[in-house]
């Protein structure tokens, strides 16, 4: 876990220019697809610790870029007036999301074991299945991004003619007079 927190650790501030780059729901994608290849990659490599510290890393590398997009693709996709309630959302379906996939793993885990003494163990072929389950889950989340509606995320603005860009502001939704967020418009 320490070698995934840490990416998650320095990667945080990367995926925020990637999302102002190329938009929140590009960003969620990206982030599923690395998931993607860190899963069917942990399926395929495994013989040595050094394989499951490099799946590990990259895996903690997708979630850190989907879950540090998914706030921004929600704001994109509901009114402003209802982006509180629809992140209060996001954090409850994220919570039945996890403890749906913990119980699916302890029941893969408990049907596939093999005994070493009296110790019970989840064989590989029980990893390798979860594994493929994760993948799975990354490619359907990618699949369903693609479908949000009005998902837009904030592109970074075109240089002026001069090339002095320092006086272009990106595009907002106006809270009220005086007030800005950094919201793409819809």
């Amino acid at each position: 876990m320490v070698p995934s927190g840490l990416v998650m650790l320095v990667f945080a501030p990367a995926s925020g220019c990637i999302i102002r780059r190329f938009g929140g729901t590009a960003a969620f994608m990206a982030g599923a697809l690395v998931m993607l290849g860190g899963y069917v990659g942990r399926a395929f490599f495994y013989d040595s610790i050094a394989w499951v510290i490099i799946g590990s890393t990259v895996v903690g590398l997708g979630t850190t870029i989907a879950y540090t997009a998914v706030p921004t693709v929600i704001m994109g996709a509901v009114p402003i007036t209802e982006t509180a309630s629809a992140n209060g959302l996001n954090i409850l379906v994220r919570a039945i999301g996890q403890s749906t996939s913990s119980a699916v793993v302890a029941g893969v885990f408990a049907s596939l074991t093999m005994r070493l003494g009296d110790i019970s163990f989840p064989t590989f072929d029980a990893f390798r299945i979860i594994f493929w389950l994760a993948a799975a889950a990354s490619a359907a989340s990618m699949l369903a991004a693609a479908f949000i509606p009005g998902a837009r995320g904030v592109r970074s603005p075109p240089p002026t003619a001069g090339g002095a860009d320092e006086h272009v502001v990106p595009p907002v939704r106006v809270l009220a007079s005086g007030h800005r967020t950094v919201i793409p418009p819809l």
